[in-house]
């Protein structure tokens, strides 16, 4: 649900969050949210939480205080979330290439993640693929 909800989010502002020199944020410069960022309210964030890994206390307490409900094994498929999110970023940056093009194909080589149907449709349309 939690992916969905992170995707979902990157859909509708039209791509990742990254800063004007090419780095993730969890909100980049045109106040963008990274898959993880857009899990986080704004009440919870806070600037202090750039440049830490999902995986910190820190992080995990603003997701806590955002209604994201987790257990300790959670936190490697959030460590995963953010990998798709900021390797996609980077290497569609690098290549001049869609970010969604390369965000659904590194989703794709991970057979356990499922879209929810709606959000599947809402990226087939960002990629220009019959809905």
């Amino acid at each position: 649900k939690v992916f969905n909800q992170g995707v979902k989010g990157i859909i509708s502002q039209g791509g990742p969050s990254m800063t004007k020199t090419g780095s993730c944020r969890y909100r980049g410069d045109s106040g963008c949210k990274c898959i993880i960022g857009q899990l986080i309210d704004d009440s919870a964030y806070s600037t202090k939480l750039e440049n830490e890994e999902v995986s910190s206390i820190n992080v995990k307490e603003a997701l806590v205080k955002s209604g994201i409900k987790f257990n300790k094994g959670d936190t490697d498929f959030l460590v995963l979330m953010q990998y798709l999110h900021d390797r996609a970023a980077h290497m569609a940056s690098l290549k001049r290439v869609s970010f969604f093009h390369i965000f659904a194909r590194n989703i794709k080589t991970f057979k356990n993640i499922k879209l929810f149907p709606e959000v599947q449709a809402a990226l087939n349309s960002r990629l220009g693929l019959e809905v």
